[in-house]
């Protein structure tokens, strides 16, 4: 999709609209909302006649965009990015297949980004280090992990400070 689209959103009496690029926004003022982050995956809260409520974005967006014949209840991310919520990234789905899909998510990264190459960086480019796995860097610099493998794919901005970019082989 080139263009964005918005839609409304059939909570909080029509007063929001999302985007199929993964935006919300107030249909007033057309600002665009803050977005947070809460286990990985983005939300809003909104007000309906002053009570406020969270929303995952990714279900608002799925129900304005998506249709649903098959009644399923989970929304997956096809490319496991939690925070990447365009349209074409996002798709109905079954608790089992919600499952198998994660599956191969643990898989995928188990076979391809435990091994890559990753580069650690003071700022944007100031190169500190290469190392050989996400491991290895967490076992060196006495990091989790995960840190910075949410680092690697945009989760966070900086992890401990630094940045860190998976090198080409």
């Amino acid at each position: 999709m080139d263009t964005e689209i918005w839609r409304d959103i059939d909570v909080c009496q029509w007063k929001y609209e999302v985007s199929s690029f993964g935006n919300i926004r107030h249909k007033k003022n057309k600002k665009n909302l803050w977005k947070n982050l809460s286990f990985w995956y983005v939300y809003q809260t909104l007000s309906n006649n002053g009570r406020p409520k969270r929303y995952r974005l990714h279900r608002l967006i799925a129900n304005a965009f998506i249709p649903n014949p098959e009644v399923k209840p989970l929304v997956n991310h096809k490319n496991w990015i939690k925070t990447d919520n365009r349209v074409e990234n996002l798709e109905w789905a079954t608790a089992r297949e919600n499952t198998n899909h994660n599956h191969k998510e643990l898989k995928y990264k188990h076979n391809n980004w435990a091994k890559k190459r990753v580069s650690q960086h003071y700022k944007e480019w100031n190169l500190i280090k290469i190392y050989e796995s996400v491991a290895e860097a967490g076992r060196q610099l006495n990091i989790w992990h995960q840190q910075i493998s949410n680092n690697l794919v945009m989760k966070q901005k900086y992890c401990h400070g630094f940045i860190f970019k998976y090198q080409e082989a």
